[in-house]
């Protein structure tokens, strides 16, 4: 099975997308450590908007169980654990399909991933006497991004992110990111199933000695300078709300002790 291009896998990603059923109860606490929920579902959110969110739900606990299931390092996992990992739909009303917003900063070789994983959970889903939901989702012309839910995961691997869009970002965002190492080879390694077994279960050391430290090389983060430098501006500026805030503190007592 190879990892194919957005473009040729889109019948899959239908199939697999559109399967809405209720996965077991997982706990991956070994992978899952500190990551919450992202956008749960708000009381003002009309209904619309709820079942977006709900559907994007269930494509995460479907994605996550296919991916345990396939014994992926809790690594991988975290790529999706977290909702906002995953892309929104929109209802069109005209086609009467659910067209699928690009995903902000996602790298393609999680979407890939993303999608074998989809094609293999059709046929488990098969295998076990189910049958595929609704063929009704799909790749067209759509917005840029989501109009409900552009933010970003907040816990996952570097490569969770497309090179250019992580260097893109602010030191104080690449450093939110920086220690959490990456989770995939470059893509000659993914290019399908029998390349993804060569990596897929050695131990983290073997995985970055052969693997890793070439992906993560594709990354800048934050240097120890501009680390420093932040730490110093935030203690100055930000921790204690400006350079005048202890003259105000000291305005106030005084006022309270008149």
């Amino acid at each position: 099975m190879r990892l194919q291009t957005a473009t040729s896998m889109r019948s899959s990603e239908l199939s697999a997308a559109c399967i809405w059923m209720s996965p077991a109860v997982l706990t991956f606490e070994h992978c899952l450590t500190n990551i919450t929920t992202s956008n749960p579902l708000d009381s003002s959110l009309d209904m619309q908007s709820q079942d977006v969110l709900n559907r994007r739900k269930s494509l995460r606990d479907l994605r996550v169980q296919q991916l345990a299931d396939d014994a992926f390092d809790p690594q991988v996992i975290r790529l999706a654990a977290e909702e906002d990992c995953h892309s929104d739909d929109e209802y069109d009303e005209q086609s009467q399909m659910f067209i699928v917003h690009k995903k902000e900063g996602r790298d393609v070789l999680v979407s890939h991933l993303f999608r074998m994983e989809n094609e293999r959970l059709v046929e488990t889903q098969r295998r076990r006497g189910l049958r595929p939901g609704r063929n009704n989702r799909f790749e067209g012309p759509l917005p840029e991004q989501s109009t409900l839910a552009a933010r970003i995961p907040s816990n996952v691997p570097i490569d969770y992110f497309s090179p250019e869009y992580f260097n893109s970002l602010t030191v104080r965002e690449r450093a939110r990111y920086m220690n959490n190492g990456v989770a995939l080879p470059t893509a000659e390694h993914c290019r399908g199933l029998s390349d993804v077994l060569l990596w897929k279960n050695l131990s983290r050391s073997e995985f970055m000695a052969k693997f890793g430290n070439a992906k993560l090389a594709l990354y800048r983060l934050p240097t120890e300078e501009e680390l420093q430098r932040m730490e110093y501006t935030d203690l100055i500026y930000l921790d204690n709300d400006g350079p005048d805030a202890e003259e105000e503190e000291e305005v106030k007592i005084s006022v309270v002790e008149g």
